[in-house]
């Protein structure tokens, strides 16, 4: 981050350094750079008395590059008149912005280059954020990139609260080896400015997480992040990268992740050879290399607490008055549209992990004492099912805190009894969610692996109903075989069962699971590599193609599902 002075690298043949102390001095630098943008367009600079205010001493280098694109755009606009005829009410509202130097929105400025200069606009803006590098102290900083494509279904403040736990033991874990580490997180934002925010931190690594729906993003970034400052070392992680690490050679990622990423990260930082690193999968002249993975994290209680608080200034508008906490990683069960069957099978060690009860604790100590508005907190484990050794320790966490906060968590039907519903609730579960998926029977034994009835559904749900315990559900759309009808019993499963909420994802094939094979058998795919182009939502846009159920009639039905289920109660 640049303060107050700027240390300028020689630019053409001039061999002077200068510092940018004075306004005096950050005109001529202006004006340098100005040149040489003119220089590179082919244009002869003409001189004028263009006033270039004084700009604020506290500032950082993005900041000064958007004020150099705004100025050279403005003296473009002022001398060319002819060559922008076409474009001149848009140069006009623009032209009003910079001259009265309020920052020019990136993207129009783009885009009036890209019309006006074609390639020409890449190579200008290489050199210029190629210098900025050179003018920022180069730091051993790890930054961590998170990205949604689309906001049709997520909301990036809300997904902060929730679905970035990993990422968050990740950059705890650096910070308590002496790591600098940066978070920055976007969505549906474009790739130019996602990769000027990346320069402008000028990291030594750059971590990605990705799932599948996500890959084709990633790999947009990371061409344009390689192109413009190739020595910024990349590495991808995720479910993604876990279950196919060839598709690092479709990106331009130095490096990829399989499994859990915490040992190889510090590995990482601390300079290991990259051949000694577990669990790293890296380019080689003739394709890549995987090294032998890391086996599942057997201590979880070894891992520090999240750092949450990395993430306030993204939901600073949202009183932290709900959090998830992970009390477990992995899942015993084998749906056939799940990552986790595919992914337990990556490496050795068991792969469902509950962390201890004095974990735990510690965790919502820490919770309650920096966010004080703090009211409800989700368990956030795959299925807390009676079986499972650590239930007892977790429901008596719950009764210790059940004044303070109120609790939820996740179920899977066909694993408990009314008993077990009765623990749930008197230990101060106040709500679950559960898995429905399709009410068609067929469809959810058969396609799916999930063994239970609508009966079975609708006996619980009526005991769940008595007991005050509040409960949502999770249901799919566009499965592999679905038809209209099937899908019309999961609306009306839900109406009968008259859940808090209900919630709608469209089924999405993600490579290595057994309904992805399905999938391409039954030439619901035309491409098994369909990702590497996929620009939509995951849960939204469906990429199957079924006559019996169209990907228009997907999407109908997904958003008319609530009006369909709520209209009856």
């Amino acid at each position: 981050m640049i303060k107050e002075s700027i240390h300028m690298l020689p630019i053409s043949d001039r061999t002077s350094m200068m510092c940018l102390s004075t306004p005096n001095e950050k005109e001529n630098a202006l004006n340098m750079l100005i040149d040489l943008g003119f220089n590179i367009l082919g244009y002869k600079r003409i001189h004028s008395s263009l006033l270039i205010e004084s700009i604020h001493t506290q500032f950082d280098f993005f900041t000064f590059v958007r004020n150099l694109n705004g100025l050279l755009l403005f003296i473009l606009i002022e001398h060319n008149h002819q060559k922008f005829s076409s474009f001149s009410r848009l140069f006009d509202e623009q032209k009003n912005k910079i001259s009265s130097y309020v920052f020019i929105d990136v993207i129009e400025f783009n885009n009036i280059f890209r019309i006006v200069f074609g390639s020409k606009l890449r190579k200008l803006q290489n050199i210029i954020f190629k210098r900025s590098i050179e003018f920022q102290q180069k730091t051993d900083k790890v930054l961590f990139v998170v990205t949604y494509r689309s906001s049709s279904t997520f909301n990036l403040k809300e997904s902060a609260i929730r679905q970035h736990y990993g990422i968050s033991v990740l950059i705890a874990l650096l910070k308590k080896n002496g790591i600098l580490v940066e978070l920055l997180a976007f969505i549906d934002s474009p790739v130019w400015e996602i990769v000027n925010k990346i320069i402008a931190v000028n990291p030594r690594i750059v971590g990605f997480t990705s799932v599948t729906s996500e890959f084709s993003y990633i790999c947009d970034i990371s061409e344009e992040l390689y192109n413009r400052v190739p020595d910024i070392y990349t590495i991808g992680g995720g479910p993604h990268f876990t279950l196919c690490p060839h598709d690092i050679l479709v990106t331009h990622l130095d490096s990829v992740c399989i499994g859990e990423g915490e040992q190889v990260l510090l590995d990482l930082v601390n300079n290991k050879p990259l051949d000694k690193i577990r669990g790293l999968v890296t380019r080689t002249e003739n394709g890549y290399r995987i090294n032998p993975p890391m086996p599942w994290i057997n201590k979880l209680d070894e891992l520090p607490i999240p750092d949450y608080r990395i993430w306030d200034s993204i939901v600073q508008e949202i009183d932290r008055e709900t959090i998830s906490i992970i009390v477990s990683r992995g899942c015993s069960f084998n749906c056939s549209y799940c990552a986790n069957r595919a992914i337990s099978k990556v490496t050795t060690g068991n792969y469902v992990r509950f962390r201890s009860k004095k974990s735990i604790q510690r965790e919502l100590d820490f919770l309650i004492n920096t966010y004080k508005n703090l009211k409800k907190v989700f368990l956030d484990t795959e299925c807390l099912i009676p079986n499972y050794k650590n239930v007892d320790e977790i429901l008596e966490i719950v009764k210790s805190y059940n004044k303070r906060l109120i609790f939820g968590t996740n179920i899977r039907l066909g694993t408990f009894n009314l008993k077990f519903l009765e623990k749930l609730k008197s230990s101060g579960i106040a709500y679950v969610n559960f898995g429905i998926e399709s009410g068609s029977e067929s469809l959810r034994k058969g396609t799916l692996k999930r063994d239970y009835t609508n009966s079975e559904i609708v006996l619980l749900t009526e005991q769940m109903h008595k007991l005050g315990l509040d409960f949502s559900t999770y249901n799919m759309i566009g499965i592999p075989n679905e038809t209209v009808n099937d899908f019309s019993k999961t609306i009306s499963i839900n109406q009968e069962i008259k859940p808090y909420n209900s919630l709608i994802s469209t089924f999405f094939p993600y490579p290595g699971t057994s309904l992805y094979y399905t999938a391409l058998r039954n030439e619901h795919l035309d491409n098994p590599f369909f990702y590497h182009r996929f620009d939509g939502s995951e849960r939204y846009d469906s990429v199957l193609q079924m006559k019996e159920f169209p990907s228009t009639l997907i999407k109908e039905y997904f958003q008319w599902f609530k009006r369909y289920l709520f209209k009856s109660y």
